[in-house]
């Protein structure tokens, strides 16, 4: 009997065994598969930076009784410069075979009213010759028309004023035609103000002005930007 009982058990450890190492397989297997075939990994592709200004502006409103109506208004001591842009048409019922222009840009500086007014004018664009429509860009330097100011009303004797920039641009057009050649003269201007803290700037930039001569219709038109 107990030769019997050893027995059995001694067939009982292999299935024991048998059953242990199957069930290792098992999680083999299931191990196996559950590892990936492929990995992520975060890779730097780009490096980019973001940047960003302000700008600022002030306007002046009219009374209340009136709709605001006010022109730009910038902070002097945050502008780096000023570049000024004049663009001028011709134009004719009949496009004209040829249009040639001479055209000069300049500043009237003027001291604001009262005893000692004065008024001096600064070529910002010497007269040059242009054909057809065109544009003519410029820098617009204020701080040496404040030293101007500045050292004519020592001259004078009389206190420093604020001064008004007129920027005049002055164009004279020849048209040839089939009725003969039409010349004519344009002239066209935009306000400035300046003092030590803003610069305001008209807004009226746009002009038109219509012409007749010899049976013939034409329009300058000139915009300041």
């Amino acid at each position: 009997a107990e030769y019997l009982r050893t027995l059995r058990m001694g067939k009982k450890v292999p299935l024991i065994i048998t059953a242990i190492l199957f069930i290792g397989a098992v999680f083999g297997v299931l191990g196996g598969f559950s590892v990936p075939e492929e990995k992520e990994e975060k890779v730097t592709h780009l490096t980019y930076t973001l940047t960003g200004n302000f700008a600022h502006q002030a306007f002046e409103k009219q009374a209340a009784s009136r709709t605001p109506v006010a022109n730009p208004r910038y902070f002097a001591s945050i502008i780096d410069s000023i570049n000024v842009s004049y663009n001028y048409k011709f134009v004719m019922e009949k496009p004209p075979s040829k249009v040639a222009e001479d055209v000069e840009i300049v500043a009237l500086v003027e001291s604001r009213g009262g005893w000692g007014s004065w008024q001096k004018e600064v070529v910002l664009v010497p007269k040059s010759g242009k054909e057809g429509d065109f544009s003519i860009s410029f820098p617009l330097d204020t701080a040496p028309l404040l030293e101007l100011v500045a050292s004519i009303s020592k001259e004078l004797g009389v206190e420093r004023s604020q001064p008004d920039i007129t920027i005049k641009a002055i164009v004279h057009t020849k048209a040839e035609t089939p009725a003969g050649t039409v010349e004519d003269d344009f002239i066209q201007t935009t306000l400035v103000k300046l003092s030590p803290a803003t610069i305001e700037w008209d807004r009226n930039l746009t002009a038109s002005r219509i012409g007749y001569t010899k049976g013939l219709r034409y329009e300058h038109q000139g915009n300041f930007s």
